[in-house]
């Protein structure tokens, strides 16, 4: 839910990739276009907007230790941001949300049900897209399994993979398209030799670090948190608890305008009691807190394969996460930092102490050394669920590429992927608001090229078919 959108270097970065119109100048206002930002006042409207279909605010609700932990960031140096999607985009914010009155908003809650009963939407449930239908090398169709039974659906001008990192490779594969060696190994027949299907897939990776607190569970799931959310959607219930905190920070291995460390934090949620009964506290020596220490622009890449050519069979990932060694120092500097917060003298007052899992393999080294680190990240490593890459976008002299800066595939005609699977690189953040961005962008050249006629934008067809006239207008005279 956190709405983090990335660093504007992670899309000039795309563009200086050989990806022209997705610098940040040309991604901001899709972003902009799709927001109803409820704090105006407070971000302003210089990167921020209202009028659009997502609801941004920030929850009603936070624990009191947020703010001990924000003054423990500025007791070691670091700033508080009002907004990091704003000019300050390093140090520490309670972030803004994808919510609206402390109830999450999913993209499909933003943009799918509010116009569920349009007359041209059919929306399938139970539904497993398993071949795209390819004839003279296009796209006319999917193959889709809806309660076990094999269906068809015909497209008349597009098909688009929208799946995601995993599910869009996966999807594009069992249709033909990717390395031709892979897919006769598995008995696909060849449509399209595409050798960088599958390849390029990276992550977000982090290590988390927790800690015994002496605060009681006061906050877990009971009837008067319950009734509050239910009748007003206030409380504990209202918020992700010490989730909604974030800090953004370079390491020493790239500039303040990219940070690449980004800390997450766990704890106070409204959570079920261990004995399930409602209201019931934990019975432990203190609540659990962490820290997640994040590193945000991994240079290791892995890739994904078919395991056979069932469409049903889950596909198989190799991750290779830092096999890299400067994705390891910059995550054992994400870590030394989370400890330094946690010894801070803000922090004294929690009695805070570290939950150490003893590991043997990591036992010959000095507790908490680097070579300690280093042995702990490797034996418990946390992938995040920002997966990208694996649809790289790119020139047509890349051969890892996938698709053009309009995310058509090569060779297939009337065939788009829009989802995280393009990015080049994966934004510096979290990826929801990144991934609804690249949606909004392909709406807009899915418009330009078959002459869609709507508000005039900037010169271009209005990124959404949603956009509202008094939205372009606040635009057209920005």
């Amino acid at each position: 839910m956190m709405y983090k959108r990335g660093h504007a270097k992670d899309f000039d970065n795309w563009e200086a990739m050989g990806n022209p119109g997705w610098g940040w100048r040309d991604v901001l206002p899709h972003f902009m276009c799709s927001e109803n930002n409820t704090e105006i006042n407070r971000v302003g409207r210089k990167y921020h907007s209202t009028g659009g279909l997502l609801t941004v605010e920030r929850f009603p609700w936070k624990p009191a230790i947020v703010d001990d932990i924000l003054a423990a960031a500025v007791e070691r140096g670091y700033s508080i941001s009002e907004d990091l999607n704003g000019d300050q985009i390093t140090g520490f914010s309670v972030a803004q949300t994808t919510s609206k009155n402390g109830v999450r908003v999913s993209s499909a809650g933003a943009f799918l049900r509010p116009v569920r009963e349009r007359r041209n939407l059919q929306i399938a449930l139970n539904a497993t897209a398993t071949k795209i239908i390819i004839e003279n090398q296009k796209a006319v169709g999917i193959q889709f399994y809806q309660n076990g039974e094999l269906r068809v659906a015909r497209a008349t001008k597009e098909v688009i993979a929208s799946g995601g990192a995993v599910n869009s490779p996966q999807l594009l594969l069992l249709s033909g398209i990717g390395p031709k060696e892979h897919l006769r190994a598995v008995n696909v027949t060849v449509v399209k030799d595409l050798p960088g299907v599958g390849e390029n897939l990276h992550n977000h990776v982090s290590h988390t670090l927790s800690w015994t607190i002496n605060q009681p569970n006061l906050y877990d799931l009971n009837w008067a948190a319950a009734t509050e959310y239910i009748a007003f959607h206030k409380g504990p219930m209202a918020s992700t608890g010490l989730s909604q905190l974030t800090g953004m920070l370079p390491s020493l291995y790239t500039t303040p305008d990219h940070p690449d460390i980004q800390l997450f934090f766990g704890g106070y949620q409204a959570a079920c009691a261990t004995t399930g009964e409602v209201g019931a506290l934990m019975n432990d020596n203190g609540r659990s807190i962490s820290i997640s220490p994040t590193m945000t622009q991994p240079r290791s890449k892995g890739n994904l394969r078919l395991a056979s050519n069932d469409p049903l069979a889950k596909p198989i990932i190799w991750g290779n996460y830092l096999s890299d060694p400067m994705d390891m120092e910059i995550l054992i500097q994400g870590i030394e930092i989370a400890l330094s917060l946690a010894n801070s003298s803000a922090m004294a007052k929690y009695n805070m102490t570290l939950n150490i899992n003893p590991l043997p393999a990591c036992s010959v080294y000095t507790p908490l050394s680097k070579d300690y680190w280093a042995c702990v990240v490797r034996q418990d490593t946390g992938p995040e669920n920002h997966q990208a890459g694996s649809c790289k976008m790119g020139p047509p002299h890349d051969p890892m590429a996938v698709v053009d800066n309009r995310l058509r595939v090569y060779g297939i005609r009337n065939l788009r992927v829009a989802d995280a699977s393009i990015m080049p690189q994966v934004t510096s953040s979290n990826t929801a608001a990144p991934s609804m961005m690249i949606g909004e962008k392909a709406a807009a050249y899915i418009k330009s090229d078959w002459g869609v006629g709507g508000t005039q934008w900037y010169g271009k067809a209005s990124p959404s078919p949603l956009w509202k006239n008094s939205h372009y207008n606040h635009w057209k005279n920005h």
